[in-house]
């Protein structure tokens, strides 16, 4: 209960910095595992303030901010930013609330054309030198060079030392394997664009009346469009049956993308995903890396065993 009263003071205390005098705060739980995110009305009208759960995580919202604003100017409905900075060494967003109903609650294939129609909008959407550092993979702003590098780093870390064979994650007899697999997705001929990350009913409103309207940038990176959307789905699919077959084609047509033509890479990119991200946990987040290795050892499997002969899910 007390740290519940912190964080609605934190929200109170940002709305303050901005000069509105909160009048209520009500927190919006269920819809943001990596974030707080508060609803609060003020003198001058109601509010979103959002800010991380994770007192390790460094990153904060210019990310957000930055795509929230360039997706609205390139026809993508979306929150109006307010503010975005920090306040008690907490990194925080403050967005106009968008009336509506959660898209999570009112599925559709409609929703889910529409989701892939915005992801096709997404990835043409041009960057400039304003783009913040936080948008690009770790080797730089370059995509092409990036991915390069990235799979370079993953080929090489595949010796008879890899760790990820001491925690379980893949035997050493699949080396040979995932190398081969690897070096295709490395000479693969892939576009490359932004990416929201986490497109999904739940990530948008859908209002009275007008199109839905998109949130959480959070996961927003420049990587392999539109394969880095998919792969994400996919896995999901497979993991939880969440989203359906027919949902995953919906989203597929909105794209505009034959998605059975694709799996096998797609396959091959989750692959690559998870072994990248443990790797990830072993350097940055060793606190992590134990509920990263074990969610990751189904999943590796998994695209090891697969047969591509056969292009369904």
């Amino acid at each position: 209960m007390a740290l519940e009263g912190k964080n609605v003071n934190l929200a109170s205390a940002i709305v303050r910095l901005l000069g509105f005098r909160p009048l209520a705060v009500d927190e919006i739980v269920g819809l943001g595992s990596v974030n707080h995110v508060f609803v609060v009305d003020t003198s001058h009208g109601r509010l979103v303030v959002r800010f991380g759960r994770d007192p390790l995580s460094a990153e904060g919202f210019a990310k957000e901010a930055y795509c929230l604003r360039l997706a609205a100017a390139h026809g993508i409905p979306s929150p109006e930013v307010v503010a975005e900075g920090e306040a008690d060494a907490v990194g925080y967003l403050v967005q106009t609330y968008v009336d509506g109903a959660n898209g999570e609650g009112q599925r559709s294939l409609d929703l889910w054309r529409q989701l892939g129609a915005y992801a096709k909008r997404i990835h043409s959407v041009p960057l400039d030198d304003s783009a913040p550092r936080e948008l690009f993979p770790r080797f730089g702003r370059d995509p092409e060079e990036n991915w390069r590098r990235h799979v370079a780093y993953n080929l090489a870390e595949l010796s008879p030392q890899d760790p990820l064979v001491k925690l379980g994650v893949y035997g050493i007899e699949q080396q040979t394997a995932i190398g081969e697999k690897f070096n295709s997705l490395r000479s693969h001929p892939f576009q490359f664009g932004l990416l929201h990350g986490d497109l999904s009913p739940r990530n948008t409103i859908l209002p009275p009346s007008g199109p839905p309207v998109l949130l959480d940038w959070g996961s927003a990176t420049v990587g392999i469009a539109p394969h880095t959307e998919l792969q994400g789905l996919i896995a999901e699919h497979e993991e939880r049956g969440d989203p359906a077959l027919s949902e995953l084609g919906a989203f597929a047509d909105g794209l505009e993308v034959d998605l059975d033509a694709m799996l096998p890479v797609l396959h091959d990119l989750v692959l690559l995903h998870h072994l990248d991200l443990i790797r990830w946990a072993i350097d940055r987040r060793p606190d992590r890396l134990d509920q990263v290795a074990a969610q990751a050892r189904n999943t590796v499997q998994r695209c090891l065993r697969r047969s591509y002969r056969d292009r369904d899910l």
